[in-house]
């Protein structure tokens, strides 16, 4: 089995269920998109990597127990709220790759939005959340590395980026992007250190810091 072989089911999919829907072939083995149809609605294109999500279930195994997970929360750069599915591509006890839908429900909150107002009934001014708001299986889409650092950035500070960063912000940041698994990408760490306006030795440095700390707490909580 190929992953090649299900282009032609993504873009079935993406042309039946329309353009509030994208859909996305990801190829595991290149760890990165392989196919996407509708890719406006997160901004991402073919060669785009893992998200988040998709990386920790093939760390965890979790495709090993279960073909497909339905109905959890995703997030884009941009905020917009999806309702994401993702089916498991396995191969001779080996997964392949992942198909994904991911449906766009911002016009769900946009009319719920108008029938409120209509009512003379006030919003909270958040969004209207699908699902679970707690659910652990939450995704972020992000394009490259740049897009992950924007997305952290925005989370920890808002839209008010600090102009010097101090030790902690720095140890923060970077401690997301180890999450994310950013720094698996070979130029992560050229590109993130001017961004911290610091050295790569020293980003090299706050990333060993990160990973000791995260080691010692795995073994603690081990025991």
């Amino acid at each position: 089995m190929k992953i090649t072989d299900f282009k032609q089911l993504v873009c079935f999919i993406g042309e039946a269920l329309g353009e509030h829907c994208e859909v996305v072939l990801q190829d595991c083995s290149k760890g990165c998109i392989e196919m996407i149809v509708n890719g406006h609605i997160s901004g991402r294109k073919a060669g785009a990597p893992l998200t988040d999500l998709a990386k920790r279930i093939i760390k965890n195994n979790d495709w090993k127990k279960q073909d497909y997970i339905t109905g959890y929360e995703g997030r884009t750069l941009d905020g917009k709220l999806l309702r994401s599915s993702t089916f498991f591509i396995k191969d001779s006890g080996k997964l392949v790759g992942m198909l994904c839908i991911n449906y766009d429900t911002s016009h769900y909150s946009r009319i719920s939005e108008l029938i409120l107002s209509l009512g003379g009934l006030a919003m909270s001014g958040k969004p209207v959340l699908i699902g679970n708001e707690h659910d652990s299986k939450k995704e972020t889409f992000t394009n490259n590395i740049e897009d992950s650092f924007t997305s952290i950035v925005r989370n920890l500070y808002g839209n008010e980026m600090p102009d010097n960063f101090t030790q902690e912000d720095r140890l923060n940041i970077i401690g997301y992007l180890e999450e994310k698994e950013i720094f698996e990408i070979k130029s992560a760490i050229s590109y993130i250190a001017p961004k911290l306006k610091c050295s790569e030795s020293s980003v090299y440095r706050y990333l060993s810091k990160v990973r000791k700390e995260r080691k010692a707490a795995i073994l603690n909580d081990s025991f």
